[in-house]
């Protein structure tokens, strides 16, 4: 099956953890040099993570991809040498202390290069995790990896248009966006073509244009496929 759009895409956002990698967070081959092709023909293929920009600038550069970076579920963005910042560190840091004095939170390794948000081990229920920071202006997200703590305005959907209005000057319509979890759903949304993985959750399922059958980077070819960017 091939789906025919009324308008070009000229973009492609990928989410990484769970979209371009599998549980053991191994990169998919497959889906890299499929996404390579799109970037030799002159699209532009951004990676979209939660994890940090040292971490994230790396990546885009060792797999391949020619475009922006956004890292920190959309606090801070990167392109052509340049970072920007869309958010910041200020309310999550004054509602994690808080809720240290609570709990016993431990945040991830990579915590120590992480510049607008905290990422705290998943060893607590995210539930008890929100009711805790209530009264801060933050929100929690899952990620499959850690949960997220940053600013309730962060998102990777803003991101995603702030990038697109500001540097690449394209309209959301020529954007393809791919991702699985909870905090991939928005740029799903408002992309003009919206996909998940067959291991997407029920939020991006719902907002998707397109739920592969495959999952993970499998999904990803999949996915290109039925845009009619891969034979």
């Amino acid at each position: 099956m091939v789906i025919v759009l009324s308008r070009t895409i000229r973009a492609i956002a990928v989410d990484v953890d769970g979209t371009l990698t599998d549980t053991s967070r191994k990169v998919s081959c497959p889906a890299i040099e499929a996404l390579r092709r799109q970037a030799d023909k002159g699209i532009i293929v951004m990676l979209v993570t939660g994890n940090v920009l040292p971490i994230a600038y790396a990546l885009r550069h060792y797999l391949g991809m020619n475009g922006p970076v956004i890292a920190e579920n959309g606090g801070i963005v990167y392109h052509d040498e340049h970072v920007h910042y869309l958010s910041s560190k200020d309310e999550p840091q004054k509602a994690f202390d808080q809720l240290s004095k609570s709990m016993k939170v431990e945040r991830i390794f990579s915590d120590r290069w992480r510049e607008t948000e905290i990422a705290i081990r998943p060893t607590y229920d995210i539930e008890l995790i929100r009711k805790h920071v209530r009264g801060f202006d933050v929100k929690v997200l899952p990620s499959g990896w850690a949960h997220h703590l940053m600013h309730k305005d962060t998102d990777k959907a803003k991101a995603l248009k702030w990038i697109c209005d500001n540097w690449l000057r394209i309209d959301m319509e020529h954007v393809a966006a791919i991702g699985d979890s909870d905090n991939d759903y928005r740029m799903i949304e408002i992309a003009g073509f919206g996909a998940t993985p067959a291991n997407g959750s029920q939020k991006c399922k719902e907002r998707a244009d397109y739920v592969a059958s495959r999952p993970y980077g499998d999904g990803i070819v999949e996915i290109l496929r039925v845009l009619g960017l891969e034979p």
